[in-house]
C-alpha cells in the first residue's frame, strides 16, 4: 500500500522534499500544494517580453553547496554565473560605491577612526564560530558596543530601519553577525555573486519535471484550508476538495500554519515586502545593489538586475524597487498607489523620464520573512512535531537568516526523515 504524503507549500523547500521523496522511493504517493498561479513561493517568476524575470530578487554565494550539487545532479550548474556584486550607498542624495577598502576609505559618511573600527568589526565578526550565543543579544547592543555608536547612528540605523521598520531595534545580534559574515565573499573589487543565465525559473521548471516524471502531483491554485487528524490519517482540505494523507511537510508560514491546522506552531512575527520591477529603454546607474539611507526615499533597497551582468543579456534594463512592511495585508488598491508613489521618488532621485520606463509590476507578500528578533532560537518549530507525522521546513525553520539554499537543505532533510521512518 503506497503512503501518501501531502506537502503544503509549492516554493524551493517544497520542491527539494518532493524531488528527494520520489527519487528515493518511486512508490511513494507525493502531492505538493501550491495556492499561487505560479511554483517556486518566492522564487517564482513572470514571464516579461519571452524572459523569466524573479517576482522578487534573488542571488546566492559561493558556499551554497547544497544548492549547486542538486544543480549538478539536475544537469543546469553550468547554467551559473559568477560576477561581482557592486553596491552602492545613497546618502543624502548622493551615490557612492561601498565595496572595497578603497571605498571605505572615500565613504564621507563615517571618519577616519570610525572606518577603522568598522574594519576590526568585520573582522571580529568573521571570527565568531557560534553566532547562535548571540541570540538573546539585540544587534543594536551589540553594534554600538563592538562598533560604536556613532557608526550605528550614521550606518546601521538607516539600513535597520530600511529592512525592519519598527521592530529594528528588536532585531537579533545572532541575525546581525551571521549576516555580516555571510556578506564578506569579496576580492579587491567586491562581493562574488552567483545567478543563473535564464533565471531562477530553470531551477524551477527542472524540479517540476523531475517530480512529474516519477509520478508526483503538483497542484497549483489549490489553497490549503485545513489540517485534521482523523484516526491516524490527515485530512487535507483545499480549496478544490479532501485528501488524506499519512505524513505531512509543511513548508508555509507559521501564522498561516496555525490558522489551517489543529497543532499549533510558536507564533512569530513576519515582515511584508512590496516588489515593483521595472523595465526601462536605459541603463539607470552603475551599481548592481543599492542600500538607502535617506528618509524621504519610498523605497528600502534597489536592485538594478540588469547591472549583475558583465553584457546585458536582456533587450530592456531591469530595476527591482523594494519596500518592506510590517507584514499586515494590503489590498489592491494600496499596493498600486505605493507602487505609483515608489517610482516617483525613484524617478525624481534618478531623474527619469516617464517614456524611460517600458513595464511596471508590483507584488506583495505579506510573509516575505520572519521578524528575527531577540530570543528567536527558542521560537523555532521543531522539525518534527512531537506525537505527530508533521515536519516542518523552508522558511519557518530559516534561522538566522533564509536563503535559497537554506530551504533547499530543509527540503531535503523532511523528506530524509520521512524515509527514515518508512
Amino acid at each position: 500500500m503506497k503512503s501518501n504524503i501531502a506537502i503544503i507549500g509549492g516554493g524551493i523547500a517544497g520542491l527539494s522534499a518532493g524531488y528527494e521523496l520520489l527519487k528515493k522511493n518511486k512508490e511513494l504517493d507525493v502531492k505538493i500544494f501550491e495556492k499561487n498561479p505560479y511554483i517556486g513561493g518566492l522564487l517564482g517568476s513572470i514571464n516579461i517580453d519571452g524572459y523569466n524575470i524573479e517576482v522578487y530578487y534573488h542571488h546566492t554565494f559561493p558556499d551554497d553547496d547544497t544548492l549547486y550539487i542538486l544543480m549538478d545532479e539536475l544537469g543546469i550548474r553550468d547554467e551559473i554565473e559568477w560576477h561581482t556584486g557592486r553596491v552602492g550607498f545613497l546618502f543624502n542624495g548622493k551615490m557612492y560605491g561601498f565595496n572595497t577598502a578603497t571605498d571605505l576609505l572615500k565613504f564621507p559618511v563615517i571618519n577616519f577612526w570610525e572606518k577603522f573600527r568598522v574594519g576590526m568589526a568585520v573582522l571580529r565578526a568573521k571570527k565568531i564560530k557560534d553566532w547562535r550565543e548571540y541570540d538573546n543579544v539585540s544587534a543594536k547592543e551589540y553594534i554600538t558596543t563592538v562598533w560604536g555608536e556613532s557608526i550605528y547612528k550614521k550606518l546601521w540605523v538607516p539600513l535597520l530601519r530600511a529592512k525592519f521598520g519598527p521592530n529594528m531595534e528588536d532585531i537579533s545580534a545572532a541575525w546581525f553577525i551571521r549576516r555580516i559574515q555571510l556578506r564578506s565573499h569579496r576580492d579587491t573589487k567586491g562581493e562574488q555573486l552567483a545567478y543563473p543565465k535564464r533565471g531562477w525559473q530553470i531551477l524551477i521548471d527542472k524540479l517540476i519535471e523531475k517530480i512529474e516524471t516519477l509520478g508526483g502531483q503538483i497542484k497549483e491554485r489549490e489553497r490549503v484550508v485545513k489540517i485534521a487528524k482523523k484516526d491516524e490519517k490527515y485530512i487535507i482540505s483545499t480549496e478544490k476538495g479532501e485528501y488524506e494523507a499519512d505524513y505531512i511537510i509543511s513548508t508555509i508560514p507559521q501564522p498561516i500554519f496555525n490558522k489551517i491546522s489543529f497543532t499549533e506552531l510558536p507564533p512569530v512575527s513576519y515582515q511584508g515586502c512590496l516588489s515593483v520591477i521595472l523595465t526601462l529603454k536605459r541603463k539607470v546607474q552603475d551599481y548592481y545593489w543599492i542600500n538607502i539611507s535617506d528618509e524621504d526615499v519610498a523605497f528600502s533597497v534597489m536592485v538594478e538586475h540588469s547591472n549583475f551582468f558583465e553584457k546585458n543579456p536582456y533587450p530592456y534594463h531591469i530595476v527591482y524597487l523594494a519596500l518592506y512592511t510590517e507584514g499586515k495585508k494590503m489590498e489592491k488598491d494600496e499596493i498600486e498607489g505605493k507602487k505609483k508613489e515608489i517610482i516617483e521618488s525613484f524617478r525624481k532621485i534618478f531623474n527619469i523620464d516617464e517614456s524611460d520606463i517600458l513595464k511596471s509590476f508590483a507584488y506583495y507578500s505579506s510573509y516575505a520573512g520572519p521578524v528575527y528578533e531577540t530570543g528567536y532560537k527558542e521560537k523555532l518549530p521543531p522539525k518534527k512535531i512531537p506525537g505527530e507525522n508533521i515536519w516542518i521546513g523552508g522558511m519557518p525553520r530559516s534561522y538566522p537568516e533564509r536563503s535559497i539554499n537554506d530551504s533547499l537543505s530543509q527540503g531535503i532533510e523532511c523528506a530524509d526523515e520521512i524515509l527514515e521512518v518508512l
